[in-house]
């Protein structure tokens, strides 16, 4: 899941949660009181449950206060009773329909799939710079690492759409990113 939040009406960050399933251990006193490092912030579970949280933006302290609060929701499974936290997607890691097709441009291969959400905005967590633009007419997000940027913006029925351009192409990003027009995509 990820969320985006914002502070006084802008883009202040994201924050994103991976949940893995309880075995129905319950967890240590210690634990559920959960552990922060300065990457992650853990929420150990009674049902032992572990939920991970890593963020983009925020300091590790706003990451922390925010893990605090998210809580298992009714018609989406978490919740995040913050009026600057938004809900942005949810979806499984490797689960989930995708359609991937690939160019081979001059420079590096560009990857692109569109299909159910499935964890991309994760990447964002060891991100040099995420910044908001304009896809195919939607509000998308651009998310530059050392390797590659990649762009993530909602398609049509629920679907996310990611476009990973290698590094290589450097200032060309952009105009590959103004060029991408919609298209219909298949229920």
């Amino acid at each position: 899941m990820v969320w985006l939040i914002t502070r006084d009406g802008g883009f202040h960050g994201l924050l994103m949660l991976e949940a893995t399933a309880g075995l129905g251990t319950p967890a240590s006193t210690s634990s559920v009181a959960g552990h922060d490092t300065g990457e992650r912030t853990t929420r150990a579970q009674p049902d032992g449950a572990v939920w991970e949280f890593t963020s983009y933006g925020i300091t590790a302290q706003e990451r922390s206060d925010l893990a605090d609060r998210v809580a298992p929701g009714s018609g989406v499974p978490f919740v995040l009773p913050d009026l600057d936290g938004e809900l942005l997607a949810f979806g499984f890691a490797e689960m989930g329909d995708q359609r991937e097709q690939t160019f081979d441009g001059p420079i590096g291969t560009l990857d692109l799939t569109v299909g159910t959400y499935r964890g991309e905005f994760a990447e964002a967590s060891g991100a040099s710079d995420v910044e908001l633009v304009t896809v195919a007419g939607a509000s998308g997000y651009q998310i530059t690492t050392d390797v590659c940027t990649i762009v993530l913006w909602p398609a049509a029925n629920g679907q996310w759409a990611a476009l990973r351009i290698p590094a290589a192409y450097g200032a060309r990003t952009g105009g590959i990113i103004a060029s991408i027009a919609p298209a219909p995509v298949p229920d």
